[in-house]
């Protein structure tokens, strides 16, 4: 898009001076391990444990007390905790603290698991003040103090581990070193569950359907119960599946799902399709927006579009959307986009978000609609104010274009942001490319690293290209021509022009890759036959057509 300033523009250089690439180092190693890329991870990481980076001895101990690219081994990972607890490390002392605390690898000890705890938590290592805490609550190591377990699971819950905020909330309810409160005890128990452990999710499940800490809600219990099954916890499982099967809608459009997703479940879209019918059948719109989905794309049953426009007209607003959506793309229906904007409003008014971005949509382009800047800010807004990532994106591209509102790059940022921790792949790469420019933000080429990175690994081609010249420049992270072959290659894959020009760059220079003239000129015939000027030159410099 027109916003995006195109800061490294792929050259064709003759020759490149700097050979080789530079060593990676511990930033490099934590973020392969963390990738779950544990062979990179221990060839960078190895060499400076041996050299004595605390913080390297740290992660190889990770690794080889969980067999992570190299063969378990506690002897071992217990040696490198040790190294790294030496030297004060507080992921060595937690992980040593573990050691003997687990007594693997080493005689269970729980006194000395309580040393290592202790040091770790004295530095704030969430996951060892927790364990402390733990050891505190239970008297192990240490005689049972209530008061200390609610202090170090106060410590450990601010910092988000769960484990300690569902400790903190039974504590708050059971009074137990501190005054009982239900209603602090249930504020912890539903942060714990927000974070997604299955056990946790089931028992505020139960706290809601028996009316313990909070008001009776059967409808909010079964939302709880399923998110459980759909993990695959084996109580919830079986108490949706009796729940469908006594009749209940919402259990068996859920149990659709799951057989759907295969999230708990053996995934069977024949069973899908029957428990999707039988929720349908009683009005359930998230089931019939289900069936028209599976038949108008053939999905586990016969393609047939007047079956699959049948069930969105039943239903209600998300299946409103769908039925504009299908005039709008003339997908099944003839295509009409009066019809389309139509389905979408009536939708829109409903709440329904991913109408509200489309009728967003139609309104800035003037798609089918006179175009209104004012009235694509209104939808956008109204989305994306409900969490809604595609249009926080969209509403960040407005106040970054000042289109339909003055512009204002903070205001910018801040949506995208907001877009970007939801995973949007498009928000990620302009995030990346707002840090580099310093709109709206202080300049930071590390930051605008991570965020290509999360774009590239979702298949966005022009931050695979960004990331490719990163690695060959080395910027924001060091150098390194084999990093940047592969993400040129990605996006040159993808029919990218200017990774297909720094591709053919790389292989006339042999950087990164062996040198081959053949591959260079291919690549550079591909992108000069997209327009790209330089390659055009290239190719014209060399004798060769394109």
């Amino acid at each position: 898009m027109k916003f995006f300033l195109k800061l490294f523009v792929a050259l064709f250089i003759a020759t490149i001076l700097l050979a080789g690439s530079a060593d990676a180092g511990l930033n490099e190693g934590e973020a392969a391990y963390e990738a779950g890329d544990y062979a990179e991870a221990l060839k960078e990481l190895q060499p400076l444990a041996e050299q004595g980076n605390a913080e390297a001895e740290y992660y190889m101990g990770r690794m080889y007390a969980n067999g992570y690219g190299v063969a378990q081994n506690y002897q071992e990972a217990i040696k490198w905790y040790t190294k790294a607890a030496d030297q004060g490390n507080a992921g060595g002392q937690y992980g040593l603290g573990l050691r003997y605390h687990r007594g693997t690898g080493v005689a269970q000890d729980y006194q000395e698991a309580f040393k290592w705890y202790k040091k770790a938590a004295d530095q704030g290592f969430p996951q060892a003040e927790t364990n402390l805490a733990s050891m505190y609550y239970g008297g192990e190591g240490i005689a049972r103090n209530y008061q200390e377990a609610f202090k170090w699971y106060t410590k450990g819950a601010d910092q988000g581990m769960d484990a300690a905020q569902f400790a903190l909330g039974r504590m708050y309810a059971n009074g137990e070193g501190v005054v009982q409160n239900k209603d602090e005890a249930f504020k912890w128990f539903k942060k714990a569950a927000d974070h997604g452990y299955a056990p946790y999710q089931y028992s505020l499940g139960a706290m809601y359907y028996k009316g313990e800490l909070v008001a009776q809600d059967k409808k909010e219990a079964f939302e709880w119960f399923k998110k459980a099954a759909e993990q695959g916890y084996q109580i919830a499982v079986k108490l949706i599946k009796k729940a469908a099967e006594q009749g209940y809608t919402p259990a068996q459009y859920s149990l659709g799902i799951m057989y759907y997703n295969g999230a708990g479940v053996a995934q069977d879209k024949q069973e899908a399709l029957t428990w999707f019918k039988k929720a349908a059948d009683k009005g359930n719109a998230d089931a019939q927006n289900a069936l028209g989905y599976m038949y108008s794309k053939g999905d586990g049953v016969a393609q047939n579009y007047e079956e699959a426009s049948a069930w969105y007209k039943k239903a209600n607003a998300s299946e409103q959307f769908n039925l504009g959506a299908m005039y709008y793309k003339g997908d099944g229906l003839p295509q009409d986009k009066k019809e389309a904007f139509t389905w979408l409003k009536t939708a829109a008014d409903q709440g329904d978000t991913k109408a509200q971005v489309g009728l967003g949509s139609m309104y800035a382009q003037g798609d089918g609609v006179a175009q209104d800047y004012q009235e694509a800010i209104k939808w956008y807004t109204k989305a994306a104010e409900r969490g809604f990532a595609p249009a926080q994106y969209n509403l960040g591209l407005m106040y970054y274009k000042g289109e339909g509102v003055a512009q204002n790059y903070q205001e910018a940022f801040t949506w995208f942001k907001k877009a970007a921790d939801r995973g949007n792949a498009r928000a990620q790469l302009t995030l990346g490319s707002i840090y580099v420019t310093g709109n709206g933000v202080a300049q930071n080429y590390q930051e605008a690293f991570i965020w290509w990175k999360k774009a590239a690994d979702q298949g966005i081609a022009d931050a695979q290209n960004n990331l490719g010249v990163m690695y060959r420049d080395g910027n924001g992270v060091a150098q390194n021509y084999q990093e940047a072959f592969t993400w040129f290659k990605k996006a040159a894959d993808q029919g990218l022009a200017l990774a297909q020009l720094s591709l053919g760059a790389m292989y006339m220079n042999g950087k990164g890759v062996a040198q081959d003239k053949l591959q260079a000129i291919t690549w550079l015939k591909k992108s000069a036959e997209q327009g790209n000027s330089q390659a055009q030159n290239v190719l014209k410099g060399l004798g060769v057509s394109y």
